[in-house]
């Protein structure tokens, strides 16, 4: 595949934290001589991802000289406040625009200096500040995500930068009528989901302990981890080896641990934070079952690499969740309130020889829709015809 030689991602934050954007970050700088990344949030320095030669991180520090530019003489900047204000959007969501306005109008600046040949925007929400305000005669294709968080905020600004916009991508199907209907343009909105690095995990050993659990999870409310710990004490109960890996970390990590303490599991729960991905990839091809209880996530990168690391996947009806978990072939789809129910599924996955197909079918499925290379092929094909 030929290259497009120059491209710029717009992203909010620069962390290692978001493992996955930082994947996709390289995947795509494979494809283009050149790739910049700009984002709208400052991060601290131990939370910066190493990225190869290829990919420039521009720094986005707003001097006075640039404030006293905008306040005075920057026509686009009273434009954005005006956009802004008389939005629909909730009062809190408007004021994290504005507070993200000056950075988003140093990029926009900055690309119109000198406009590169692809512009992506990570994210659909913030991010589509910094497309409003490019130059209206742009040479260049554009494209931007849409689809997790930043799509349930329905910002009007993603209504008005999609317009600019040659393609709206988004990973599910699902949630392609609903994207065309919220924007009502023309736009092409194109389902590409989002794949993880099956490469990062070949020299990982596949070493799975009996009766071991984990769950992948920024320790938060609408990830409903309670719950995990509240049906491994049931677990627990019936399999009395079990032992439970909590990884990530988040506001509700002490009151977790202090259910764990209540139900006298401390010996079998372990809270292990957050973890690179070799670390984590250990962890996993380990672990015999994953437990993922969210209330809110669309077809999260957890659930795939535990599918690809052959672990018996257990997880709530999210959006979308049935485009990568088929019930019963490749994993299982539960109510995390029916514990009696969740003991039979881990009772089937321990006793019954069909058991071993689930866990064989879930990489197969991986591999054929959820390669990170294989997605961004896919991605950057929309550019090159």
């Amino acid at each position: 595949m030929s290259k497009i030689k120059t491209c710029a991602i717009i992203g909010v934050k620069n962390t290692i934290y978001c493992p996955f954007e930082v994947n996709d970050n390289k995947e795509i700088s494979k494809h283009f001589d050149k790739l910049s990344l700009y984002f709208l949030r400052s991060s601290k320095h131990k939370e910066l991802p190493k990225y190869n030669a290829k990919i420039k991180v521009f720094k986005t520090n707003l001097s006075y000289a640039f404030l006293i530019r905008l306040i005075f003489f920057s026509k686009n900047f009273y434009k954005s406040i005006k956009l802004i204000l008389l939005s629909n959007d909730a009062l809190l969501e408007r004021i994290k625009q504005i507070i993200l306005l000056p950075k988003a109008l140093l990029i926009s600046e900055k690309i119109n200096q000198n406009p590169p040949d692809l512009i992506h925007l990570f994210w659909g929400h913030y991010p589509s500040l910094v497309l409003l305000n490019l130059k209206k005669n742009i040479n260049t294709k554009i494209s931007i995500f849409l689809g997790a968080y930043d799509f349930r905020k329905k910002l009007t600004i993603s209504k008005i930068a999609s317009k600019r916009a040659n393609f709206v991508f988004t990973h599910s199907k699902k949630r392609v009528n609903e994207i065309k209907k919220f924007l009502g343009t023309k736009t092409k909105i194109v389902c590409n989901y989002r794949g993880i690095n099956i490469n990062e995990f070949k020299n990982i050993s596949e070493n799975k302990k009996k009766y071991t659990f984990c769950t992948v999870s920024s320790l938060e409310k609408h990830k409903n981890v309670e719950s995990v710990i509240y049906n491994f004490e049931k677990i627990k109960k019936k399999y009395n080896k079990s032992k439970l890996y909590i990884i990530g970390k988040g506001s509700l990590e002490k009151h977790l641990k202090q259910i764990v303490k209540n139900l006298k599991l401390d010996a079998s729960v372990n809270f292990l934070g957050w973890l690179p991905k070799g670390d984590l990839y250990k962890i996993l091809c380990q672990s015999q079952f994953y437990l993922h209880f969210s209330k809110v996530d669309v077809i999260p990168n957890s659930i795939k690499e535990a599918m690809y690391s052959r672990c018996f996947v257990l997880s709530s009806k999210t959006f979308a969740v049935e485009e990568i978990i088929d019930h019963e072939k490749n994993g299982f789809i539960i109510n995390p309130n029916n514990a009696n129910n969740i003991l039979k599924v881990i009772d089937f996955c321990l006793n019954s020889e069909l058991s071993k197909n689930i866990t064989k079918n879930a990489r197969i499925t991986i591999k054929q829709k959820f390669d990170l290379e294989k997605n961004i092929n896919f991605f950057i094909k929309h550019f090159l015809f």
